[in-house]
């Protein structure tokens, strides 16, 4: 697999305590650049060791994926820490991976999984005008940011969340929640249940290649 490990040196307009993962596809980029997939992982890849990122998630599909043709970045959260205490630092990073590799502004992609859906929901509502569309898996809001009340705001951004009907981890009322609050804002967003799931859904999710299709399709809406 074509990955490249990296840690971001603070040059930007704020200090980066991220280090991550890089999957670069094998075929050249298109004229206006590869898309982009910012994949957040969950709480038990937190930490310093980088290899916990490799087989896990988005990165352990894309493993058996020859002509997978998304850029995939997957910074690691420290350990003990969420992602809502990194969104600038996300921010920071995207601006990062576009100015270094050939990515098409237009088809930058948030996903992630459990910690990492709760973290798609904060980036979205955060920064809307950067994507292409979200995919939170397994995720939940945060009442710490008044969310659902706040879904408003990335309703620009179209969404497929999914998760398992079965998931004592999170439950499936909190996808159906925030789901709910962006149908009502008037948001493009559609959920997939997997009856009989427990948390783990992120496997059935990433290896459904409709949703790939969909992704593919998917520009930032301007």
């Amino acid at each position: 697999m074509n990955l490249k490990q990296k840690q971001l040196d603070g040059v930007l307009s704020r200090p980066i305590n991220l280090d991550y993962l890089l999957y670069q596809p094998v075929a050249p980029p298109p004229t206006e650049g590869y898309p982009l997939i910012l994949s957040l992982h969950g709480a038990g890849q937190r930490g310093n060791d980088l290899a916990l990122l490799e087989n896990h998630g988005l990165l352990a599909h894309v493993q058996n994926q020859d002509d997978f043709p998304f850029l995939v970045c997957t910074p690691q959260c420290p350990e003990g820490d969420t992602w809502l205490l990194y969104l600038d630092e996300l921010l920071s990073l995207l601006n990062e991976v576009t100015k270094q590799y050939p990515v098409d502004p237009d088809r930058v992609i948030v996903s992630g999984l459990s910690m990492g859906g709760n973290g798609t929901w904060l980036l979205s509502c955060k920064a809307p005008e950067r994507f292409a569309a979200a995919v939170p898996i397994c995720g939940w809001g945060d009442w710490i940011m008044n969310f659902p009340d706040r879904v408003e705001e990335m309703k620009s951004v179209p969404t497929w969340a999914f998760h398992g009907a079965d998931d004592d981890t999170i439950p499936l009322e909190e996808s159906e929640k925030m789901v709910n609050a962006l149908k009502q804002a008037g948001g493009d967003v559609k959920l997939t249940t997997y009856p009989g799931v427990g948390h783990e859904s992120w496997d059935l999710a990433y290896n459904d290649k409709t949703l790939y299709h969909w992704l593919a399709v998917q520009r930032r809406k301007r």
